[in-house]
């Protein structure tokens, strides 16, 4: 059986690759799709969780292209499990299914045809990270947390320029640092961070688009309830459609020791023509207790 599949296997190993034209720009970027195809990358999240975190949600994303409108419905989730420590853990998240209303011209400007407008409804990317505090912040030396994050290729409607049928992925790293009020006060924790990194994409034939990523990152947390904010952006090498940027504001009320129901907006600016608006409900449960060190607050 061996010897008869080797002829095939030679045969397709010398199959050339057709070589992209890199001087014309693909159009598989932000700019031509729905909003859950290549979001920004959320560093909101500073350091990985050391508790079990487990959010649910629901997302309205509304266009504001010049040309048309695009209105998206999805609801979304985020489970982060630490393991054993507070310095690692893995996240799932993701827009699970999107319901989406498109009018014919923003069809035509996604180089779709008008039939292909209107409404419909596809499964989303679940993306799944490892989080690495590396260093722990003393004195003068900030907290350097590592994240790496694959994306699934479970979208669908890439005919009508929903979600690209591709698998991608990105890493950065997040240097942040925090100041702690004594015990009683009511503003508990000031923390402000930068992240940096690459995020990756196959386009077409030959080709992948590899983007700078980078960011700020801030956030205030008080007895009742914690404010986060994040100015976000990556640059593809392409330059069209390529280089989304974004200001991303989270406010999450405390509910009890266990429970926080929180609101999220997010805002582009370039090249991610959406308005985001995001409620949601997350539970904290520390199933193993973990022993944290008296810095390791996990600033969510």
């Amino acid at each position: 059986m061996l010897l008869w599949l080797l002829p095939g296997m030679l045969l397709r190993a010398q199959t050339p690759v057709r070589t992209a034209d890199l001087s014309v720009p693909s159009k598989i970027a932000p700019a031509y799709f729905g909003p859950n195809a290549f979001p920004v990358p959320d560093g909101l999240f500073m350091r990985p969780s050391p508790t079990l975190r487990a959010e649910v949600a629901g997302n309205y994303f509304k266009g504001h292209l010049a040309d048309g409108q695009d209105h998206t419905w999805a609801p979304s989730i985020y489970v982060e499990v630490p393991l054993w420590t507070h310095r690692v853990s893995l996240s799932v998240y993701g827009q699970v299914h999107e319901w989406y209303q498109m009018s014919p011209s923003v069809a035509e400007a996604r180089r779709l045809s008008p039939e292909q407008a209107g409404t419909g409804n596809d499964s989303g990317d679940l993306y799944f990270a490892t989080n690495i505090l590396v260093l722990e912040e003393k004195g003068w030396r900030p907290d350097i947390m590592i994240r790496g994050a694959l994306k699934t290729a479970s979208g669908d409607h890439f005919g009508r320029a929903r979600h690209y049928d591709a698998p991608g992925y990105h890493f950065d790293l997040i240097a942040s640092k925090s100041y702690t009020f004594p015990e009683g006060s009511f503003v508990r924790k000031l923390q402000g961070g930068l992240n940096f990194g690459w995020l990756y994409w196959q386009t077409d034939n030959g080709r992948q688009n590899d983007a700078r990523l980078y960011g700020v990152i801030g956030m205030v947390d008080t007895l009742i309830a914690r404010l986060s904010a994040q100015w976000g952006s990556y640059w593809g090498w392409e330059r069209d459609g390529d280089t989304p940027s974004v200001m991303k504001i989270r406010l999450d009320a405390h509910i009890s020791r266990h429970f926080e129901a929180f609101f999220y907006f997010q805002h582009g600016f370039r090249d991610w023509p959406f308005t985001q608006y995001r409620l949601g409900l997350a539970c904290n449960l520390d199933l193993w207790n973990i022993k944290k060190s008296s810095s390791s607050s996990t600033g969510k």
